[in-house]
């Protein structure tokens, strides 16, 4: 089975994610992802603590990969494909099974986060299309913990 399919029928399949992607644990390469749903590089504002706004180089794959690796959320914010997402909690073994998580919020939208010893899946939601944190989280932890089981 491709990497593709899992994305496709262990997460978009299930009803419970409406993006998901891929990745390689050790550089944030992308193995698989929904159209369009992707880690990316650019250069945002990023508001300081007096209140001035200063750009800031993003590196989405990088980031992902040092959050994901050290559990030190980026100086920019946690981003995937654009979107700045509140982190609602994160760290070693808040799943079962799982060797870390993140799991975020923005706006009605969500996303879960999971690393296994040789990939990165994300998952997000949408609460406009009927989706729930609660279950998408589920479709992540399970693929994660099917990867694991096979050395992945």
């Amino acid at each position: 089975m491709s990497w593709q399919a899992y994305v496709d029928t262990q997460l978009i399949a299930t009803g419970a994610v409406s993006e998901a992607l891929m990745a390689s644990a050790a550089d944030g390469s992308l193995w698989a992802g929904t159209p369009e749903f992707l880690l990316r590089a650019y250069n945002t504002p990023v508001t300081q603590e007096d209140g001035s706004e200063v750009g800031t180089d993003v590196n989405e794959a990088t980031d992902l990969v040092s959050f994901m690796t050290t559990g030190v959320k980026p100086a920019a914010g946690f981003r995937v494909n654009g979107t700045k997402y509140m982190v609602l909690r994160s760290g070693a073994e808040v799943a079962e099974g799982i060797s870390f998580a993140v799991y975020g919020k923005h706006a009605k939208t969500g996303l879960c986060a999971v690393k296994t010893a040789q990939c990165i899946i994300v998952g997000t939601y949408n609460e406009d299309n009927g989706q729930t944190g609660g279950a998408c989280n589920t479709a992540v932890e399970n693929l994660a913990r099917y990867l694991i089981e096979n050395g992945f």
